[in-house]
C-alpha cells in the first residue's frame, strides 16, 4: 500500500495532469480516427474529438486505451458526419445503452464500444462528443443536453431521472420502446396518406393535361361547327382557356402562398395558433392528427411519471414538445390548474383534449396511485382510435377520388361529344 506521502504526491500529479488536460479545451477540437488497444489486448477503432495528438493520447489513456495510430478524417467523411440522426439509430442507441448499463459496463467504455459498432453511422460523431463531455466531468444527461437536435427535452429529463434513481437501464429501455411506438405510428400514418396522395396527384395531373393539351384541340373543331354550343361546353372551354393562360401564375401563387404562410407561422404566434386550429378541424385528417398527438402525450407522461419526474415539470416538457400550439395552450391551462391545487383528472376535464373514456382511466389511475398504468391504457385507446380512423380514411378516399375523376372525365366527354351528336342529328334531319 502506498504511504501517505506517496498518495499525496500521486494525487498532486493526477491533479496536475488533469489541469494540463482541461487547459487544452480552449484550442480547436478536431475529430481524430484512431486505432487503440484496450487492457485485454483487443483492438479498438473509433472517432474522438481532441485538440492535438497529445490530447488524444491523454483522453484515450483515461478510457484505459493505448493509442496505436490516429489520423484526421478526410473531407468526404466530414460531410457524412453532418447527416441527420434517424429515429431507428436512436432506438438502437437506447437499446444498446440499456443492455450495457444493465450488464454493469462503465458508461465511457460502453460509448467507446458503440462508436466502433456504429461504423459510419450519423450518430458516431455524437457518441464521440458525449464521451469527451463525460470524460471532462459532465453527467450523461448534461452531455445529452448539449445536442438538442438529437436528444429532445423528454430524452434529457428521463436520463436525468434515471441517473438520480439508479434506474438508467430501465429508463433507456423505456425510451427505446417509446421510440419504437412513435416509429410504428408515423409509418402507419404515412401509409394511410401515401395512397390518397398518389391517387389525387394522378387525378390532378390527368385533369391538367386534358385541360391544357387535349381540350383546346377539340374546342377548335367544336367552335368551327355551326350551331349553338351548350352551356356545359362553354364552361369547359372557359376552364380550359383559364388553365392554358394562367397555369404558371397558379403554380407561382400556390408556391408563394406556401412560403409566405410558413414565414408567418414561424414569426407570428397568432398565425401559428390559427393554422394549428384549422389543421385540427380538417375532416378525418384533423381527428387522426389530434389522436396521434394525444397518444404521444400520454406515452410521454407515463414514461416520465414512471421515472419520477414531477408532474408539473412533465406537463411543461410535453407542452414544449407536443407540436401543436392549440394543444400546447390547453396543456398550459391544465398545468396552471394543477399548480393551483386541482386534480389531474379535473384539470384535463376542463380542456377539450380528452374524451370521456381516457378521462375515466386517468381518474381511476389517480385514485389508485397507478397513474402511469392508466396513461399507458389511454395511449392504447388512442392508438386503436388512430388505427380505425386511418382504415376509415382509406375506405372513404378511394371511392371519393374515383368519383371525382369519373365526374371530370364525364364532363369533358359530354362537352366534346354532345355538340358532335347534335350536329350529326341535324344533318340526318336535313
Amino acid at each position: 500500500m502506498m504511504p501517505d506521502g506517496g498518495f499525496v504526491k500521486g494525487l498532486r500529479h493526477s491533479q496536475k495532469r488533469r489541469v494540463s488536460f482541461t487547459s487544452s479545451e480552449g484550442s480547436q477540437m478536431q475529430p481524430y480516427t484512431y486505432t487503440a488497444m484496450d487492457r485485454y489486448g483487443r483492438t479498438r477503432r473509433g472517432v474522438m474529438n481532441a485538440t492535438s495528438m497529445d490530447d488524444l493520447h491523454a483522453r484515450l489513456r483515461q478510457a484505459e486505451l493505448d493509442l496505436i495510430r490516429a489520423r484526421l478524417p478526410r473531407k468526404k467523411r466530414l460531410v457524412r458526419l453532418r447527416s441527420t440522426v434517424s429515429r431507428r439509430e436512436l432506438m438502437t442507441f437506447c437499446s444498446q445503452i440499456s443492455q450495457l448499463t444493465r450488464a454493469g459496463i462503465p458508461l465511457v467504455q460502453g460509448l467507446h464500444d458503440l462508436q466502433e459498432a456504429m461504423g459510419n453511422s450519423a450518430l458516431q460523431p455524437v457518441l464521440v462528443a458525449l464521451t469527451s463531455k463525460i470524460q471532462d466531468g459532465a453527467t450523461f444527461s448534461e452531455a445529452l443536453h448539449c445536442h438538442p437536435a438529437v436528444f429532445n427535452q423528454v430524452f434529457v429529463h428521463l436520463t436525468r431521472a434515471g441517473e438520480q434513481s439508479g434506474q438508467l437501464p430501465q429508463v433507456f429501455g423505456s425510451i427505446a420502446d417509446n421510440l419504437a411506438w412513435e416509429d410504428q405510428t408515423i409509418a402507419r400514418a404515412k401509409k394511410a396518406i401515401a395512397y390518397p396522395t398518389v391517387v389525387a396527384t394522378v387525378v390532378l395531373t390527368v385533369v391538367v393535361i386534358l385541360m391544357v393539351f387535349l381540350v383546346p384541340q377539340l374546342m377548335q373543331f367544336i367552335t368551327g361547327m355551326r350551331g349553338e354550343i351548350p352551356t356545359h361546353t362553354r364552361a369547359l372551354i372557359a376552364t380550359s382557356q383559364f388553365f392554358t393562360r394562367y397555369w404558371l401564375l397558379m403554380f407561382g401563387a400556390v408556391m408563394g402562398g406556401g412560403i409566405l404562410l410558413k414565414i408567418l407561422v414561424t414569426r407570428f404566434s397568432v398565425v401559428r395558433l390559427w393554422v394549428d386550429a384549422v389543421l385540427l378541424r380538417l375532416p378525418l385528417v384533423g381527428a387522426i392528427q389530434r389522436n396521434i398527438m394525444l397518444a404521444r402525450f400520454c406515452q410521454i407522461f407515463a414514461r416520465m411519471y414512471q421515472a419520477g419526474v414531477p408532474v408539473l415539470q412533465t406537463l411543461h416538457i410535453a407542452e414544449c414538445t407536443i407540436g401543436n400550439s392549440v394543444i400546447a395552450r390547453a396543456l398550459r391551462d391544465a398545468t396552471t390548474r394543477i399548480a393551483e391545487g386541482s386534480s389531474i383528472n379535473q384539470s384535463f376535464s376542463n380542456t377539450f383534449l380528452f374524451t370521456p373514456i381516457p378521462l375515466r382511466m386517468i381518474a381511476i389511475g389517480e385514485k389508485t396511485g397507478e397513474l402511469d398504468a392508466a396513461l399507458l391504457n389511454a395511449t392504447s385507446f388512442y392508438d386503436r382510435e388512430v388505427t380505425e380512423q386511418i382504415a376509415r380514411l382509406e375506405t372513404l378516399l378511394e371511392p371519393m377520388l374515383t368519383v371525382i375523376l369519373g365526374a371530370v372525365l364525364g364532363w369533358i366527354i359530354l362537352s366534346v361529344l354532345g355538340p358532335v351528336y347534335d350536329l350529326m342529328g341535324s344533318v340526318d334531319s336535313w
